[in-house]
């Protein structure tokens, strides 16, 4: 997702920031693309309308791909150190 795009739907990079719980400045370090785990997050907050997506990364040509699974809570992890 472009970033120029998430601005538009909310009207400003401040009412960006403020559905995303951030400060406007977190925007600004953005380049062109929403960072992938904001994209989900935005495409969750609009109900699909807008939609995240696989990204091309600059560097290598290649896309940009972000799996995301269950990070468990602290309460559901056990207090025995892993070894």
């Amino acid at each position: 997702m472009r970033k120029v795009d998430a601005i538009n739907y909310f009207g400003t990079a401040s009412n960006l920031a403020k559905a995303l719980g951030i400060k406007p400045s977190a925007i600004t370090q953005w380049r062109e693309f929403v960072p992938p785990l904001r994209a989900f997050q935005l495409e969750h907050l609009t109900q699909g309308k807008l939609k995240a997506r696989k990204i091309p990364n600059q560097a290598t040509n290649n896309t940009t791909c972000v799996e995301v699974s269950h990070v468990p809570l602290r309460s559901e992890t056990s207090s025995t150190p892993i070894k």
